[in-house]
């Protein structure tokens, strides 16, 4: 599911309402949407109830301040839920919206979390698997900003 606040009855009327977001998530939740198909597949809910395996991953998340379909109050809500259980995660909330535009902007430092998650990952002992991931290195390939040319 997306990282959207309102409960599964305030989507039902985006749907009959035949709002794009309504129609995208009933296409995959249900018209109505069904509740429990919707509670075991939000993101708010997978991570209370697998706050100990969450720990293990390398979780990187950011949005638009100005997303059009609301994603920015539920990215904000994980990012806090997150915090308080001490799962390590980056988050950015940053100008923009839910466009092209917006992901190609952001789409190296994207790339540079998970180069880096991976990278240390194969050079780590199956040992230290489980332990939190350093910061990114400054002058990685896609380090904020630079794209290889």
């Amino acid at each position: 599911a997306a990282l959207i606040t309102e409960a599964p009855k305030e989507l039902d009327a985006a749907i009959r309402a035949g709002m794009p977001l309504g129609e995208v998530l009933g296409a995959v939740f249900g018209h109505p949407i069904n509740p429990v198909h919707w509670n075991q597949n939000y993101p708010l809910v997978l991570a209370r109830k697998n706050e100990a395996k969450i720990k293990r991953l390398a979780i990187y998340f950011n949005c638009g301040q100005d997303d059009q379909y609301g994603f920015e109050k539920g990215a904000a809500a994980l990012d806090r839920q997150l915090t308080r259980a001490k799962v390590e995660h980056e988050f950015h909330l940053y100008p923009g919206d839910h466009s092209p535009v917006y992901f190609l902007a952001h789409l190296g430092e994207t790339v540079e979390f998970s180069w880096h998650a991976l990278g240390v990952a194969k050079q780590r002992s199956p040992a230290a698997i489980h332990e939190p991931a350093k910061p990114p290195v400054e002058n990685a390939p896609f380090a904020m900003g630079k794209v290889p040319k």
